[in-house]
């Protein structure tokens, strides 16, 4: 289980209440900062007056908390202004066809490790079950929707972490040698070291 615990905000859906997404796939997920801390956000993000939510928020100790179901748009990067997100969609919000998640916080340029940790780990998860790479662009910080009112989102810093941190977790391992065969190498390098002494 990939959740540590789940609430159902009222705030979600085209029109609100709507379950599902229009028919459009999910291709990536909207990485935002919360701006305040879990029990304020929670707050606001229950009262359907709000109109705001995310998919996910992820508290400081890494704890993964769901908030509208995956199957629903959550409302979190849906305001464009002068976006810088290559993969936006013509005359649909990006809250029906991408997913959302936001660690608890205020200061773009510092974060708790665990919520480092639990968000590679639920990019990860995502990425793998609705068929998108985990990186740039389909991994997005909500300032590439909104360049000029969410230019801080989440924090260069964060961003900077996480695709390197995702790129880390991806990439192919080297193959390990296999201790016989590393003997071997060993003795053919001292047989040849002592040839040509």
């Amino acid at each position: 289980m990939i959740y540590d615990g789940k609430y159902d905000s009222p705030n979600f859906g085209y029109p609100k209440g709507s379950n599902g997404r229009k028919g459009n796939k999910i291709i990536g997920v909207g990485v935002h900062i919360s701006g305040a801390e879990w029990q304020s956000n929670y707050n606001w993000i229950m009262n359907p007056v709000a109109n705001a939510s995310y998919n996910t928020m992820i508290k400081r100790d890494g704890s993964i908390i769901q908030l509208v179901p995956e199957e629903n748009a959550a409302y979190s990067h849906g305001r464009i202004n002068q976006s810088k997100w290559p993969l936006l969609k013509f005359g649909i919000n990006p809250n029906l066809y991408t997913l959302s998640v936001a660690r608890v916080g205020s200061n773009q340029n510092i974060w708790d490790a665990p919520q480092m940790d639990s968000m590679v780990k639920l990019i990860l998860h995502w990425a793998e079950k609705y068929d998108f790479k985990p990186e740039w662009p389909t991994v997005f910080g909500h300032k590439h929707i909104d360049s000029i009112g969410r230019w801080y989102c989440p924090g260069d810093p964060f961003l900077t972490e996480l695709y390197k941190r995702l790129e880390s977790a991806v990439k192919p391992k080297p193959d390990s040698v296999p201790d016989e065969t590393m003997a071997t190498l060993k003795l053919i390098y001292e047989l040849l070291r002592t040839i040509f002494e």
